[in-house]
């Protein structure tokens, strides 16, 4: 419906990207976060995802912040559920990552497959030794560059990782700076 003071209609509509929609209203998808936590919001997002698969006879999550800026996000030992439309643990945690759009690149690897049957389902199971999520956040996103998103992003962890939903209370994470070589053990705590 158009009128003449408001001359919208549905031919005005277009369908945006998560980039460009995150670019419009970034506060949908970051809350109130300052520019310099978004990416370690996104880091908390890859944690989380990476935890759902993770076996809990090794509930560990390791975390590396590269000296480019970049970041990966690890685990040993993750049960994979593959649905019959994907072929690869590449594929289906690459698809669950949502946010990749919202980065310059993003690469999945996971060494040491190993078929486990499958589930309940009939999702195929697949063992993997050690899945790696390696991202690199777009400053044109996320805002500002990667000199503000990291210094003391160490001190800030525990609490965006906190605020995010876990299938876990007992997960540990283990945080690496690449740049400064200080490594510490998080053992988040979810509130209830």
């Amino acid at each position: 419906m158009t009128s003449p003071r408001h001359p919208y209609s549905s031919a005005k509509i277009r369908v945006m990207t998560l980039r460009e929609a995150v670019m419009a209203r970034p506060r949908m998808y970051f809350g109130d976060a300052p520019h310099h936590d978004r990416p370690i919001i996104l880091l908390a997002w890859a944690v989380g995802l990476l935890q759902k698969f993770v076996l809990p006879q090794s509930p560990r999550v390791r975390v590396v912040v590269r000296t480019d800026g970049a970041f990966e996000v690890g685990a040993q030992f993750a049960v994979v559920p593959i649905p019959r439309s994907l072929d690869t643990v590449e594929e289906v945690l690459l698809g669950a990552a949502w946010w990749t759009e919202l980065c310059r690149s993003s690469h999945v690897t996971a060494s040491g497959q190993a078929d486990a049957g499958s589930d309940e389902f009939g999702l195929r199971l697949v063992e993997v030794e050690s899945p790696v999520m390696q991202f690199a956040c777009d400053p044109d996103v996320v805002g500002a560059g990667a000199q503000t998103w990291w210094p003391g992003w160490l001190d800030r962890l525990p609490s965006v990782l906190a605020a995010m939903p876990s299938p876990s209370t007992h997960d540990v994470v283990i945080a690496v700076d690449q740049a400064t070589g200080e490594q510490r053990i998080l053992r988040p705590s979810r509130a209830e």
